[in-house]
């Protein structure tokens, strides 16, 4: 399976077929592949079996930095819809993440299945500035 980058726009290879690009003009560039309904509910609750239990996070959603240099990823993103723009702040890990270059790090959270269905784009920043847009529709 090919891992879809439609010009500087990283796109998940599940929603390649649907995906408009969007053409940005930073040569910044993140691969972002959200998998709604993963498994990751059962990983977490193997992996706390002794501790904090966590629940309802079925959104899953990977960032692969393609630079050749660390970006530092703020722990939240904004979910563009017809109503407008939804900031989740909700995510886990919390905080500023530093992704190395080459490296794919994972956020979790607990995602309204129908407000995602209605989901026309994501937008995630970095410390910097940057955004890093994701067209779902």
């Amino acid at each position: 399976m090919s891992n879809g980058v439609l010009g500087k726009m990283p796109i998940s290879p599940v929603l390649q077929n649907s995906i408009t690009p969007i053409h940005r003009s930073s040569a910044m560039t993140l691969f972002i592949r959200p998998i709604m309904n993963s498994s990751v509910e059962e990983i977490f609750a193997f992996k706390t079996c002794c501790g904090m239990r966590v629940f309802d996070q079925n959104l899953e959603i990977q960032i692969t930095n393609q630079n050749d240099h660390p970006v530092y990823v703020q722990s939240y993103f904004d979910l563009l819809d017809p109503s407008g723009a939804h900031r989740v702040e909700t995510l886990m890990p919390h905080g500023t993440q530093r992704i190395a270059s080459g490296e794919t790090i994972a956020f979790y959270c607990t995602m309204d299945e129908s407000r995602w269905a209605k989901a026309e784009k994501i937008v995630f920043h970095d410390t910097e500035g940057e955004e890093y847009p994701l067209r779902l529709v």
